[in-house]
């Protein structure tokens, strides 16, 4: 086992439900490892007992640690605090990755009873609100009190929230609607989906006959007929913890786009998504200023523009 994460519950009531809230570091895994395998145990009588999936495990939102959500437990009647490897006085659960753990992603913080709100558009609403994310701590009790809720914690900001789509953008998606019709077919379709779908995309490029690959030394093949390899550079406004010049998007965001693909293609398309392969290179010229300019401001603003025009992004 390569790695263990212990979690110790306090006043925990067994055979009840437990949600677990995982805020996860986005951009923290290493996207070109393959995806790690996590499993759950709970601690009765010093030993470690498997947690079943769809059975003691109801649903897992972080989809096994790569992302930031909330996993619901059912507790089994047989844990107990008979333990003596681990504090008594605590329930215990270990989730454990055989290997591939900088797959992983840097988990922030765990809450206990977490639960997830959504925002529905009533009347009276700002919609252009959803351009921001909701600042933590904007929900401190709900608007009709709630006799077992003794009180709210909104720990951290909203996300997925979209403002409501102006004139431009309905006419644009309007028109690609027209031209690609929601089916994956030419190369131009798959881009233009993949941007209307993930916002967390910045920017998508297809690479039709190519067998593309994950990992850092695994080469690509092309000629290889039915294969379609995208790859896409995130949004660098999604991601808190990235390299800004060599951005990477999620593992969870790469599998998400596979599956999306996959119902709106060819049934005999065999399709990856990948993360670009970043090379670093030296730009070396000589410059000469203006005079009355300051050569110390503007070598400054150069050095800027070149980074700009080699990393939009």
């Amino acid at each position: 086992v390569e790695g263990n994460l212990f979690i110790g519950l306090e006043n925990l009531q067994v055979g009840a439900q437990l949600n677990l809230l995982f805020q996860i570091a986005e951009g923290s895994a290493d996207p070109d490892v393959e995806k790690a395998r996590v499993d759950w145990h709970y601690l009765a009588n010093n030993e470690w007992h498997y947690l079943r999936p769809d059975i003691d495990i109801l649903s897992d939102a972080t989809d096994g640690l790569l992302q930031s959500g909330i996993i619901q437990f059912t507790i089994p009647w047989t844990i107990n605090q008979k333990n003596t490897i681990l504090p008594a006085h605590l329930h215990w659960l270990r989730a454990s990755v055989q290997k591939n753990t900088t797959a992983i992603g840097e988990t922030l913080s765990i809450h206990a009873q977490a639960g997830k709100v959504t925002f529905k558009a009533q009347a009276g609403n700002d919609l252009q609100r959803l351009s921001q994310p909701l600042a933590a701590e904007s929900i401190d009790k709900p608007v009709e009190n709630i006799a077992p809720l003794k009180g709210i914690l909104q720990a951290y900001p909203s996300f997925g929230g979209r403002p409501r789509e102006t004139r431009e953008h309905f006419y644009t998606r309007v028109s690609e609607r027209l031209r690609h019709k929601g089916r994956a077919i030419t190369i131009y379709d798959y881009e233009r989906l993949v941007l209307q779908k993930f916002s967390s995309v910045y920017k998508v490029k297809c690479v039709p006959h190519t067998l593309g690959r994950r990992g850092k030394t695994s080469k690509n093949h092309t000629l290889a007929p039915g294969f379609i390899t995208l790859i896409v550079v995130p949004d660098l406004s999604n991601l808190k913890v990235v390299d800004r010049y060599a951005p990477k998007v999620p593992l969870a965001t790469l599998e998400a786009i596979e599956k999306f693909l996959k119902g709106v293609s060819s049934p005999f398309a065999r399709i990856k998504v990948l993360n670009p392969r970043y090379e670093s290179i030296d730009v070396c010229f000589d410059v000469k200023f203006r005079k009355g300019k300051s050569p110390s401001y503007y070598l400054i603003e150069l050095r800027k523009s070149i980074r700009n025009f080699l990393t939009p992004w």
